[in-house]
């Protein structure tokens, strides 16, 4: 056992890469000790597995189970209060979500982007943090391991930044980053339930963050906030074991949700996403005071605009003002969804949907310049008109292939590989066509009255 060992004697390579995240041998020692006493607290009727192994088995378990594991013994509770739960930091993402996009102004809330493309909304519309160190500061009274900073510090993606002074705007540049930071921003008296603004990603798992604006820390003379976003200093602060206990409390409860529904014969949007929602109903209905008139007017618009689940029978369509609640509702599950999506994908899906994508591109590039070749030899040949093409490939996709459904994918792949086995031919036709086209436009060119007349002068 590690506690036996001399302490100048190198760790195992399977601890030793825990010194990374600043634990010492006297930390892995103490959480072996902790399990293997807990072990011993009854007689043993199985074998039992090595307590370093143990620690490895629990940092890989399915984050939707970890606190489910937290109840079998106070050794894995320790554990996984402590070393787990820090050792996730490095592997979240907190990402923040500046309202969905509309090409013109709008009642609905939260929207932006009426001033901009959409490729530039792409590149705006998620602002993208890592894990960058623990906040020091504001230990507080606490003690005992690395773990004991209560906030983390997380960096905003540089990326972001270049990409807002790089992009095209037809209003006012200020204008936009008043938008694009107030949404992302986070701010006390905010009352727009049910809204999406920041998320957090952990392994396949992406879910809100929340954290209402009564819930401070205190330390010493100052309040501190559990969740604060400096657009300023590129960075946002949080109280990260109260993030995780929501989140994971969250996750768990989703994965619970399906297990209760998975006989069920019919989903209103599907499976995985109609247990989200419900789950995420359940938790804003928890934060509801409802002694605020404010609150008790979502509580009735969740009961009575939003689309019943798991395929209850639908109502009418609500009116303004309260169809804002489903649009809220409607948009937050469609970015959650997505981003689900997303984490669940391997590094050669997500290779295999951005080259389908930028092949889609180039097809639909050469399709424009074939549309138009074609057009200009029948205007040629028959003396026609402008001819109006209408493509197929102008059916609107997502920017993003991570947003792409199976059936879209499933269907741009057939286009692009038949696509490719007419490339050859493709080729052969767009040099006929130009060919045909430069002919008759020389001719033309001797053709016209005009034209013998300047040559006449010449």
């Amino acid at each position: 056992m590690l506690s036996d060992c001399n302490d100048n004697a190198p760790l195992p390579a399977y601890l030793a890469r825990h010194i990374n995240l600043d634990f010492d041998s006297d930390d892995i020692a103490a959480f072996i000790t902790s399990i293997e006493s807990s072990q011993r607290s009854s007689p043993a009727t199985l074998p039992q597995l090595p307590a370093e192994i143990l620690i490895l088995i629990l940092e890989n378990v399915p984050v939707d189970f970890i606190l489910e594991f937290r109840l079998v013994c106070r050794g894995f509770r320790d554990v996984i209060d402590t070393k787990v739960f820090f050792s996730y930091l490095p592997r979240i993402e907190l990402i923040g979500y500046a309202g969905p996009y509309t090409p013109l102004p709008t009642i609905l809330p939260a929207g932006f982007g009426y001033n901009l493309s959409e490729e530039d909304y792409e590149r705006l519309h998620l602002l993208r943090s890592q894990f960058e160190r623990m906040d020091c500061r504001w230990n507080g009274a606490r003690e005992g391991g690395k773990w004991g900073a209560t906030h983390a510090i997380f960096r905003l993606d540089d990326s972001w930044f270049d990409a807002l002074e790089e992009v095209e705007v037809s209003v006012n540049r200020s204008d936009l980053e008043d938008v694009l930071f107030n949404q992302l921003g986070y701010f006390e008296g905010r009352d727009d339930h049910g809204a999406l603004h920041w998320c957090l990603k952990l392994d396949h798992a992406v879910l809100d963050l929340d954290f209402s604006s009564e819930a401070m820390l205190s330390g010493g003379e100052l309040s501190l906030s559990l969740f604060e976003v400096n657009i300023i200093e590129r960075t946002v602060m949080v109280s990260w074991k109260e993030m995780l206990w929501q989140f994971l409390k969250l996750e768990s409860f989703i994965r619970k949700k399906m297990e209760e529904t998975q006989s069920l014969p019919k989903y209103t949007f599907s499976h995985r996403e109609d247990s989200l929602r419900a789950v995420r109903r359940q938790w804003l209905r928890s934060k509801l005071d409802l002694g605020n008139r404010k609150h008790r007017e979502f509580e009735w618009a969740m009961n009575n605009t939003l689309i019943p689940l798991f395929g209850k029978k639908d109502h009418d369509e609500a009116e303004p003002p309260w169809h804002e609640y489903k649009f809220a509702e409607d948009d937050a599950a469609r970015v959650l969804m997505r981003l689900r999506r997303e984490a669940t994908l391997s590094l050669k899906k997500l290779s295999h949907l951005q080259q389908l994508a930028k092949e889609r591109e180039n097809m639909a590039k050469e399709h424009q310049t074939m549309s138009n070749l074609f057009a200009a030899w029948k205007k040629n040949i028959y003396s026609m008109g402008p001819i109006i093409w209408r493509s197929s490939l102008q059916e609107k996709v997502p920017i993003n292939p991570t947003a792409w459904t199976e059936d879209i994918i499933a269907r741009e792949e057939r286009r692009i590989n038949r696509w490719r086995s007419q490339q050859k031919t493709i080729e052969q036709l767009m040099l006929v066509l130009e060919s045909s086209n430069a002919t008759m436009e020389i001719e033309d060119s001797f053709d016209n009255p005009t034209g013998e007349f300047e040559f006449s002068n010449i």
